[in-house]
């Protein structure tokens, strides 16, 4: 019994040292950037070894995937809640706003660097239709479909892939032009656009 709390303690502690090297990478992250940052400079501001943060991450990359894995509890969170309201339409511009807002406020030097890693560490779990966000485009358009508000041709999985598409490209094109527009209304402008087509 002793020693199941003392790994309870321990286990306390791995995610309490965990969650301060990932606090301390994402706030440098965003000031310096992933070419200009160091893993000393974390370790240091954290207070950890250079071994404690290999220990929980591979890599400053994998510390952008956990940063995205993050979003994607917010996500599952708006599912759980059943956040979104009004229309089949309605609710996937909601979604819309809710991804793009989470571009903006995690800001376009985190951004960039989690497309970066995107590419540099592979997609299984940036391109997994399975996670959070996905899904929930392709119960909201099922449902839409269900009621007859939107078209029934095409595939709720279809219809969910181009809208997230365009998302990302909005979301992209937004971090090479260091954000001189309002991301939100953007690709919510074009969201409605595809919407349109997609409704009976």
């Amino acid at each position: 019994m002793h020693e199941e709390n003392i790994m309870t303690n321990r286990q306390k502690q791995a995610l309490k040292t965990r969650k301060k090297i990932y606090d301390t990478a994402i706030r440098l992250l965003k000031e310096y950037g992933l070419e200009k940052l160091t893993i000393n400079k974390i370790c240091k501001e954290a207070g950890v070894s250079v071994g404690s943060f290999y220990y929980y991450f591979k890599s400053l990359d994998f510390v952008v995937v956990e940063s995205y894995k993050i979003v994607d509890q917010q996500f599952q969170k708006i599912s759980d809640e059943n956040k979104l309201c009004g229309t089949a339409c309605e609710k996937v511009l909601q979604l819309v706003r809710y991804q793009t807002a989470y571009a903006v406020n995690m800001g376009i030097e985190l951004v960039t660097q989690m497309y970066k890693s995107q590419i540099s560490i592979g997609n299984d779990y940036f391109g997994s239709w399975d996670r959070p966000l996905p899904k929930l485009y392709i119960e909201t358009i099922k449902d839409g479909q269900k009621t007859g508000e939107l078209r029934s041709d095409y595939t709720s999985e279809s219809m969910a892939r181009e809208i997230i598409i365009m998302v990302r490209g909005y979301i992209y094109d937004w971090c090479i032009h260091n954000g001189n527009y309002n991301l939100s209304e953007s690709a919510e402008a074009s969201a409605e656009k595809l919407l349109a087509f997609y409704t009976n």
